[in-house]
């Protein structure tokens, strides 16, 4: 590496250029090798790392010490610098909620992140703990989390650019109901038929959510002070799977079965050994009596082990998953009826809605067996598509989409299975793009849900904000109590301008900011599960 002498002569600079695509290491300035680190088998140089500095004695290519050796030995350090490409890493924070708010049970709760990228990004993701909980690519960046359930929550939110790179947002702490009770880790039950990822079990104490024999995570890679034994895994999907079990411990989930009806519930393990057992309790009941774990080969190398189909009713579980053996490791448990097939039905558009053009909204179906979808649309009955999107994680159920600036009143949604193009669903009749406040047949205005740009913005000191109030009754979608507030950078509330019930319509208020300091602020419109956030500057 040197052109001459050794190192011993003098200081020198030894450097890594490290992003998300390569590895370069340099010595005073001379690069001598390079690695591509975005293969699968280099998810190590993904993860954080620390420095170390060894000044190593012996090993197979000096040889071992011997009387010709020279103690003591001494590394001199003059320094450690560590710089970030800021012009390559977005800054993001949370927006709403501000932290410590409290929301009342099942409510429909927007969460929305600022990110601040002259570049192009990949995605926001938002996270309840470490289980993510929503994505979107689309500006102003917010997702809805719906009929969260109670307790307490820590959020978060990262954001990924086109290059790879990733920063992440503060936490923000908030409580759903009255108490930080025993909650589902996402926030919702785990909907049956489906799969329970045995990772995330209930939050709340030891010897309540769960019961772990030591207070150590063994593995390392997941909720790490949550005590189970949680590691990465190598099986279909990847994701994480809990291990070093031992006989006595126990991890309670919520679930929400949908239908009633008859189900097998098929545990997903792996063990050296032939001595594992497990059972799964629904509400105390068990309903799998004992299930053995056998041999598989190796504590990566995973099989179905099955019940004998149960009957269970519609309704809302705790199952616990209760290790009367241990020495195994659990992926998932898979809970279907017998002998089922992958599904999609498609919840939002199905048909006789009216959409505003340019505006964002949300496309939702429930997906079952299904992995990743591709979503169309077609606004001439069926004529021709265009995609939406080639490829969405069905795991959320939910992909955000900005309505095209067209006007149409024969437009379908089609679902399909990346995999498996067979497998779709449409709306079931034509819904309408149109203008924001259209004119009905009889002449009336038909009102949408709609948040305006502020004008004039940037402003000194007032500025004026238009809404829509739409059409609807009391529906999930619709409900006529407006709240129209003001946030800082940090989600802090800072004035609330609308608060009250409004008939259908369009208003405009004005903003009075003599009180405020120069920056950035947000503007939240919400009104029933309806939300739309906006960005405007205040220059003083």
């Amino acid at each position: 590496i040197l052109s001459n002498g050794i190192f011993a002569d003098d200081y020198h600079v030894v450097t890594i250029d490290w992003n998300p695509q390569r590895s370069q290491w340099f010595v005073d300035g001379n690069s001598y090798l390079t690695i591509d680190i975005t293969g699968a088998d280099k998810l190590e140089f993904h993860e954080n790392f620390f420095l170390l500095f060894n000044v190593a004695v012996g090993g197979n290519w000096p040889g071992s010490p011997n009387s010709s050796t020279v103690f003591p030995q001494k590394m001199y350090v003059d320094y450690v610098r560590v710089y970030k490409n800021t012009d390559a890493i977005p800054n993001i924070s949370m927006v709403t909620p501000s932290n410590n708010s409290v929301f009342t049970s099942h409510e429909n709760i927007t969460l929305t992140a600022d990110v601040q990228f002259q570049g192009n990004l990949q995605a926001v993701n938002f996270y309840q703990g470490e289980k993510r909980i929503g994505t979107t690519d689309i500006e102003p960046y917010s997702i809805t989390w719906r009929n969260v359930s109670p307790g307490c929550y820590k959020i978060t939110a990262d954001a990924i650019t086109v290059d790879g790179y990733v920063s992440e947002s503060q936490t923000i702490n908030i409580q759903v109901g009255e108490l930080c009770v025993d909650a589902p880790y996402s926030g919702n039950p785990v909907l049956i038929p489906g799969s329970v990822e045995v990772e995330n079990f209930n939050l709340g104490d030891p010897n309540s959510a769960f019961y772990d024999t030591d207070i150590v995570n063994s593995g390392g890679d997941y909720r790490l002070f949550d005590q189970v034994d949680i590691e990465a895994c190598s099986d279909e999907n990847g994701g994480y799977n809990i291990g070093w079990t031992e006989t006595g411990e126990w991890m309670n989930y919520f679930i929400e079965v949908e239908e009633t009806g008859t189900y097998v519930i098929e545990p997903r393990v792996a063990s050296d050994n032939s001595s594992g057992a497990l059972r799964i309790e629904f509400n105390g009941e068990n309903k799998t009596e004992t299930l053995t774990v056998p041999s598989t080969g190796g504590w990566q190398q995973w099989t179905s082990i099955s019940s004998s189909p149960v009957s269970l009713n519609a309704g809302i579980y705790t199952i616990k998953v209760y290790i009367e053996n241990g020495s195994f490791n659990l992926n998932r448990i898979d809970i279907y009826p017998p002998n089922a097939q992958p599904k999609l039905n498609l919840i939002y558009p199905s048909g006789g809605e009216t959409l505003g053009k340019g505006t964002i909204q949300e496309i939702r179906w429930r997906a079952i067996l299904v992995d990743d979808v591709s979503i169309g649309l077609t606004t001439n009955g069926g004529q021709s598509w265009n995609f939406i999107t080639q490829s969405s994680s069905s795991e959320f159920g939910v992909y955000r989409w900005l309505v095209p600036d067209i006007t149409s009143n024969d437009c379908y949604i089609m679902i399909k299975d990346e995999a498996n193009s067979n497998i779709r669903d449409t709306s079931n009749s034509a819904f309408t793009i149109d203008f924001v406040n259209s004119v009905t047949k009889n002449g009336e205005l038909n009102y949408n849900f709609n948040l305006g740009q502020n004008y004039p913005n940037p402003f000194n000191p007032s500025t004026n904000i238009k809404f829509s109030v739409p059409e609807g009754g009391t529906s999930d979608l619709f409900q006529n109590h407006v709240r129209l507030a003001i946030y800082d950078v940090l989600g802090k509330e800072v004035a609330l301008l609308v608060d009250e019930s409004k008939s259908p319509g369009t208003y405009e208020v004005e903003l009075n900011a003599e009180s405020l300091s120069s920056g950035v602020y947000f503007y939240e419109l919400k009104m029933g599960s309806l939300s739309s956030i906006k960005k405007m500057i205040l220059q003083k």
